[in-house]
């Protein structure tokens, strides 16, 4: 099976080909943590190792690293054992590190110091027994090493072990099958012990932690309950209520369900452990008892007493078995009906009292048509009426179906294809825009006048207007306190409407045109050509024609200065002809007088001298002669 979600993993890996021709080898490493791994987070015990097969010199396998963030205990290392055909085997202790998804390969391990501060354990053999200091769990020298003082105590905290090694050195006949009988004793009342203590515990697997926090959450989320966007606009009030709460039983009926399946599973577990557990200390310590039993025999007994205590070790080892059979069946026995009661108790755990204080049952539904109807009798189509509801709130939310109404107490988020949304909130109860809250943007909210209010920042409470598309006619009116600027493409027929009284490419009027604006200065009429910054022409209301590039702002103009009078500030060229029909004229700024008469004689200087001031007069020289 694979590790469980979210457990992290490094890929452990290596090539391991003959040192001759380089042939590949075969063969298996056996991976073994050093001790009981906890993971806290995803509930998950890891009582041993694995062993992965070297196939054609390669190997490749996933493991937890040492480091990996939630593992319990502290400290503990890997035991790696290559064991290759035909080559040498080694034994090392090593602290394999890597991030989740890392690659660690075989060459890159450094032997590390074992668990308990002896040395890294490291050994090779070409296939017989190390020989040397024993290290780690044994004590002494190979070939016949001892079990340690701590490991016995780490396998039985009792010393029924302890006891018997010693009782089996003095007599390893009798005194060994009475401290073994101790010892299984006392593994059994440890597991017992357990099995009461896991039965007894309030939330041994902290399923009903889980499952409380798992619902408080459930119950107070309301924006976003199984992916539907807002729960409140599904239906009314009522029927959104029912269909809730049976929902909710659903729910909780699975997960009652799914919770009494991973108590009775984590249950059995736990007791094979424990009687797993029994077994294992009350092999160890017997063969622990026996191996002393027979090597002090051995190291004490003289030549002469070579065949006394091989017999007698051979009785001790058929008293051992038969009492070791005994103990063993027992304890399997006894195991085995503690597993029957607790598996056939009605509520071993009080997990289904708590579940059903904690949740409706399915008894307390009633039978689930298109609504819910009532509360008594058993649910015979909760899959179909689940379904039904998940299939009308698909249809909603596509468009195929739609609620003929509701009653909301909060906002009414409404999306559609043109519009990022719509809100709209109940109707105040006093004239004007709301002064308290929080608003946002584009929220839309009607007064006890009837005048609808527009929040245009969002904030509490926020910036208010009249909303434009309710206001008064009035209020939009050229002059008016929300005048409205509307473009042709925004008027739907504007185009052929106008078409319909002036053709837009062009076209004739046969009557008379007329513009009033607000002031005397304001433009009537304006044109230029397309692309332009500027208009290049236009006619104000007072009668001023201006005229510009384009590019830059009109810079020549034509007015009316007084009655009857036209004026322009700017230059004026004629290319053809000027022809001046008036009876009076004025050049330079001199006063418009009429047209003057030059006399005198011009034998003498009396007409040039008439010409002179005719022609002062009108403005077009300055008469600077003498007499």
């Amino acid at each position: 099976m694979p590790f469980p979600d979210g457990t992290p993993v490094v890929t452990l890996t290596g090539t391991l080909p003959a040192a001759v021709q380089g042939e590949a080898c075969d063969g298996q490493i056996v991976l073994t943590p050093s001790a009981l791994l906890t993971d806290g987070t995803r509930h998950a015990v890891y009582p041993g190792g694995g062993t992965v097969p070297i196939a054609d010199g390669t190997f490749t396998t996933q493991l937890i690293p040492n480091n990996a963030a939630g593992i319990s205990p502290a400290g503990w290392r890997w035991q790696v054992d290559i064991q290759v055909r035909g080559g040498r085997r080694l034994t090392f202790w090593a602290d394999i590190h890597g991030a989740d998804g890392d690659t660690v390969y075989l060459d890159e391990l450094v032997p590390a110091q074992a668990p308990d501060g002896s040395s890294s354990g490291g050994s090779s053999s070409a296939g017989g027994p190390p020989t040397g200091p024993a290290g780690g769990a044994l004590t002494g020298t190979y070939p016949n090493p001892e079990l340690a003082s701590a490991t016995i105590a780490a396998f039985d905290a009792a010393g029924a072990a302890a006891s018997a090694q010693a009782a089996a050195a003095t007599d390893a006949t009798g005194k060994a099958s009475t401290a073994q009988a101790a010892a299984v004793s006392a593994a059994a009342a440890d597991a017992t012990a357990k099995v009461t203590a896991h039965r007894t515990a309030t939330d041994p697997h902290q399923d009903r932690a889980y499952a409380d926090t798992q619902l408080a959450a459930h119950a107070a989320d309301s924006t976003d309950v199984h992916g539907i966007p807002d729960t409140a606009a599904l239906e009314t009030k009522t029927g959104a209520q029912a269909k809730a709460d049976a929902a909710q039983a659903a729910a909780t009926s699975a997960a009652a369900t799914d919770a009494t399946s991973k108590s009775s599973a984590a249950q059995a577990a736990a007791i094979g452990a424990a009687a797993t557990d029994a077994t294992t200390k009350s092999n160890a310590a017997q063969a622990a008892a026996i191996a002393a039993a027979a090597t002090d025999a051995t190291t004490k007994s003289s030549s002469a007493q070579s065949a006394a205590i091989a017999a007698a070790a051979t009785d001790a080892t058929t008293k051992s078995s038969a009492a070791q059979a005994a103990a063993t069946s027992a304890a399997a026995a006894d195991a085995t009906a503690k597993v029957a009661a607790h598996a056939s108790a009605t509520d071993p755990h009080q997990d289904r009292a708590w579940a059903d204080a904690k949740f409706a049952t399915s008894t307390a539904l009633g039978t689930l048509n298109s609504t819910v109807t009532t509360l008594g009798g058993a649910v015979s189509n909760l899959d179909t009426f689940v379904n039904d509801c998940l299939t009308r709130v698909a249809n909603i939310e596509q468009g195929a179906a739609y609620l003929a109404g509701g009653h909301y107490t909060g906002p009414v988020e409404v999306a559609a294809a043109s519009l990022a949304a719509i809100r709209i909130f109940g109707r105040r109860t006093s004239s004007g825009a709301p002064t308290t809250g929080t608003w946002a943007a584009g929220d839309l909210v009607p007064d006890s006048t009837g005048a609808w209010w527009l929040c245009t920042a969002s904030g509490t409470p926020g910036t208010w207007t009249v909303a434009p598309v309710l206001a008064h006619a009035s209020s939009h009116a050229s002059g008016g306190s929300d005048a409205i600027t509307v473009a042709q493409s925004q008027v739907t027929g504007l185009a052929a409407a106008l078409a319909a009284l002036l053709p837009l490419a062009g076209g004739t009027l046969a009557g008379t045109v007329t513009n009033n604006v607000g002031t005397s200065t304001t433009p009537a009429f304006g044109g230029g050509v397309s692309g332009d910054t500027f208009d290049r022409w236009r006619i104000l209301a007072n009668g001023t024609i201006e005229a510009g590039s384009g590019s830059a702002a009109r810079d020549v103009n034509f007015r009316r200065s007084a009655a009857d009078q036209w004026t322009t500030d700017d230059a004026l060229i004629v290319s053809l002809m000027l022809r001046h029909l008036g009876t009076t004229l004025g050049f330079y700024g001199a006063a418009a007088v009429s047209k003057p008469s030059v006399t005198g004689s011009r034998g003498g200087n009396a007409a040039l001298a008439s010409l002179i001031t005719a022609l002062s007069t009108l403005g077009l020289i300055t008469d600077s002669t003498s007499a």
